[in-house]
């Protein structure tokens, strides 16, 4: 039963973000070339292409292009609930604000104004706040944090664009692990990030623009239509 509230909730999800170009990929978008050529002539890295063609394919089939659930993908969902209850009184104490889970078709932010580009934070956190939770299938990535005490670099283009997308101020970036508390650690870690606006402004923004504008136009090449 679980597994499948777990499908269920996922595939709406999925469907949600068909052709739209969300905040969990911008890493993907802000990645550089490997060539000292094709960064001056400003071309996307094959990463980046990749992701593409993956939304290309999306608008062309209206298929999700992420169906596969991998052993990573399936231990975040299955612990994402138990990480976020664990998580509500931690950051009404910290951060003294309540918490709220967006649920359903609120669970996909789209940005007011950019068309295709959206988001989906795991909490909403009183008027300025919004919240991250990561369940790392590999208990080195969460010790590395918890070591490190602050969010992984991996994680910037991803809780800066939905900062961008939501107009929001801050993050609670938090990095649950329940396998370490038998060792007596706490395991949930929480850590504020702060809204970067000269990045989003001058790096972040534009790209991901230019980027979902590209894909537009190699669908119309393609179609001989406009993608709306």
């Amino acid at each position: 039963m679980k597994t499948e509230v777990l499908t269920q909730r996922s595939n709406l999800w999925r469907e949600m973000r068909v052709g739209v170009f969300t905040a969990s990929r911008y890493s993907d978008i802000m990645t550089e070339p490997r060539t000292k050529a094709a960064r001056e002539a400003n071309e996307w890295s094959e990463t980046a292409k990749s992701y593409g063609l993956e939304k290309l394919a999306e608008l062309i089939t209206g298929v999700p292009a992420d169906t596969f659930h991998s052993e990573p993908t399936r231990w975040g969902m299955e612990h994402e609930a138990e990480a976020f209850t664990r998580a509500i009184p931690v950051i009404e104490s910290v951060f003294g604000a309540s918490i709220e889970k967006p649920e359903g078709r609120n669970a996909f932010i789209l940005h007011p104004t950019e068309h295709s580009i959206g988001c989906s934070p795991d909490g909403v956190i009183g008027d300025a706040g919004l919240l991250e939770l990561k369940c790392p299938w590999n208990p080195v990535n969460h010790l590395r944090t918890v070591r490190a005490r602050a969010m992984p670099e991996k994680h910037t283009e991803q809780v800066q664009g939905s900062l961008w997308i939501t107009g929001r101020q801050w993050y609670a970036f938090c990095s649950y692990d329940p396998r370490v508390e038998a060792a007596g650690l706490d395991p949930l870690f929480v850590a504020r990030v702060c809204r970067d606006e000269r990045y989003i402004t001058e790096f972040l923004a534009p790209r991901v623009i230019r980027f979902r504008d590209w894909v537009f136009d190699e669908f119309e090449r393609l179609t001989g239509k406009a993608p709306f």
